[in-house]
């Protein structure tokens, strides 16, 4: 085979960022069979030429538009090429008994009608085109971008988990709010009393309002976190009194108030408080880092097969 097909084999094929195992699976033979074809071992037959055209989504004429012995039209059908590339291997084979000029004449015709009556006469060769195209490039272009968005997410999580694990009131500044471990209202003081993670966002005295929910530390003689309910607020001391059970009371300064109570954290809070502490951080960075790796071996190998 010439060389200049096997480069237009390798050019296409790369184009469309395929394998040569997912050309050769297309085809329906061994990737060392295909492999020939590349390099110049091995001429690919009509068949197989009508296959990857289809494949490539390119006129069939592609593989042979700069052979000088071939003038193919920009247009020409497929069955009028099949003809051709029969028709000229068979004049290569035959002998100089006067038995090649029928078929020459059919060779050099530009008449469409003539030359797939030569193709039926005397080879019986039908052709069909595939509607269908595989969608492994596709595919696997799809996977290789969610890669990519996978690891982007990966890494801004991870750098807000490392700017949490160091400096905890950081959201105040970033995100407005922080997570922390309280006793969350509605449990008998009585009894068993957990914790829970809560969203905070920043203490303003400015914005509090009778009824809001605040974080404080250490009511009932616990050392915890408590969500309590703002009862009054009194601007000149700069204190406000809370109530957990609505029996008693307490009053802080401004000063020693957490922050506002927003609600129960979520995953991603969970996440974050975790990550404060060093076995949570170490636990989730390793976690992310798992989560790329089985993408990519699910995915991005597989799609390389």
């Amino acid at each position: 085979m010439k060389p200049k097909l096997s480069n237009v084999l390798k050019k296409l094929r790369h184009t469309h960022e395929m394998t040569q195992q997912e050309v050769a699976d297309f085809l329906g033979i061994t990737r060392q069979a295909y492999s020939r074809y590349e390099s110049s071992i091995r001429e690919p037959d009509m068949e197989t030429l009508n296959k990857l055209a289809t494949l490539y989504k390119v006129g069939p004429q592609v593989f042979y538009i700069n052979d000088p012995e071939k003038l193919l039209d920009a247009e020409m059908d497929i069955v009028e090429l099949v003809a051709r590339y029969q028709l000229k291997q068979i004049l290569n084979d035959v002998d100089d008994d006067g038995e090649a000029s029928g078929l020459e004449k059919h060779v050099k015709t530009q008449d469409l009608e003539q030359v797939q009556t030569a193709l039926n006469n005397y080879f019986g060769l039908t052709t069909t085109t595939e509607s269908s195209t595989p969608s492994k490039p596709l595919k696997r272009r799809i996977i290789k971008y969610g890669l990519y968005l996978l690891i982007l997410l990966v890494a801004v999580n991870v750098g807000f988990m490392t700017l949490h694990r160091f400096d905890p009131n950081y959201q105040y500044d970033i995100l407005d709010y922080s997570y922390i471990n309280a006793i969350t209202p509605d449990q008998n003081v009585n009894a068993t009393m957990y914790l829970d993670i809560v969203r905070v966002t920043e203490f303003n005295p400015e914005n509090a309002q009778i009824g809001d929910n605040i974080i404080i530390y250490g009511d009932f003689g616990l050392n915890e976190y408590f969500v309590e309910e703002i009862t009054s607020i009194n601007q000149d001391d700069q204190t406000v009194t809370t109530t957990y059970d609505d029996q008693t009371s307490v009053t802080n300064e401004f000063n020693d108030v957490i922050g506002f109570y927003e609600r129960e954290a979520n995953l991603f809070g969970t996440i974050f408080y975790a990550s404060k502490f060093n076995t949570g951080y170490l636990f989730l960075v390793i976690g992310h880092v798992l989560l790329v790796s089985m993408y990519y071996l699910s995915f991005m190998d597989s799609s390389k097969r």
